[in-house]
């Protein structure tokens, strides 16, 4: 395997790495922004 293509390889799967990192973190996210203004902003 040449190194450039190596390279693409690792960037790729820490791309992937992170992108599934950051789709939990919004979730996360939502889920506590619905939670927080079920809270406060409820009838």
């Amino acid at each position: 395997m040449p190194p450039a293509l190596h390279r693409q390889h690792a960037l790729s799967s820490a791309e992937s790495i992170f992108s599934e990192i950051l789709s939990t973190f919004l979730g996360l996210l939502q889920t506590a922004g619905d939670t927080y203004f079920t809270e406060f902003m409820g009838p």
